[in-house]
């Protein structure tokens, strides 16, 4: 029997110091699947689901903070387009002042999500 890869055993990942802000990613963790990459606060800003809502959410990277850090990069996808600082985003999340810009990237991150499980439902049915 294959076992199924976890965020445990993935220990190929690029290290916080070697993603690039304003990226998005295809990562490992708690509650994401794609992630911007912040780089100042060695973070990924994603949509998390939980009973049923769905909301701009962050979560660290894995290295980045020994008890907090639940995110590992898997594969770099395509820079953010988003006018605007993505670090001002960070900003807005963790302030929760969700504004005009963070909406932009909730609409762009929705986009990107569908395309790219898309992409990885091809792959899986070959």
């Amino acid at each position: 029997m294959l076992m199924k890869e976890t965020r445990l055993h993935y220990t190929d990942y690029p290290k916080p110091e070697d993603c690039k802000n304003g990226y998005l990613y295809r990562i490992f963790s708690r509650n994401l699947d794609i992630g911007v990459y912040v780089a100042n606060i060695q973070g990924f800003i994603g949509i998390r689901t939980k009973f049923g809502e769905r909301f701009l959410n962050m979560e660290l990277h894995w290295d980045a903070d020994q008890y907090n850090g639940t995110a590992k990069p898997k594969e770099e996808l395509e820079p953010c387009p988003i006018k605007g600082n993505i670090d001002d985003y960070a900003a807005s999340l963790a302030a929760i002042e969700l504004d005009v810009h963070c909406n932009e990237l909730y609409q762009w991150l929705l986009e990107k999500e569908k395309e790219y499980n898309d992409d990885a439902n091809k792959d899986n049915s070959t």
